[in-house]
């Protein structure tokens, strides 16, 4: 997990913004880009960043959604370093999916704004 890009979908910050941007932090500064987490929200962030490379991708380049079926492999090997029992696995799901559909939304949107930018342009 060392190195990955975290959660910056207009690309506010350069490539410096990484896993290991935070790893020493012990506060999170006002304006911190890094995501202020409940502690529930957690276990889902976690199996979101393990399965984040299993995208299926439209002609466009956009994305459409996570393979599930590569993820729950993901899922079942970490469920015991992401701190969560096999019984609570659906909920798990659940918030994954939250992420996903969250995921697309925003780079649609990032997508359909920097074309309006580009039309505009011309």
């Amino acid at each position: 997990m060392e190195d990955q890009r975290l959660w910056d979908f207009e690309r506010k910050y350069d490539e410096w913004f990484t896993s290991s941007y935070c790893k020493d932090c012990k506060v999170i500064c006002g304006d911190c880009p890094q995501p202020r987490l409940l502690p529930d929200a957690v276990p889902a962030a976690l199996t979101y960043l393990r399965c984040r490379g299993q995208w299926s991708y439209a002609p466009s380049g956009l994305p459409t959604g996570l393979r599930m079926g590569d993820c729950l492999t993901i899922i079942r090997a970490s469920l015991p370093r992401i701190g969560v029992a096999r019984a609570d696995l659906p909920q798990l799901l659940d918030d994954l999916l939250v992420i996903e559909r969250a995921f697309v939304a925003a780079r649609v949107d990032v997508a359909e704004r920097e074309r309006a930018q580009r039309e505009s342009a011309h």
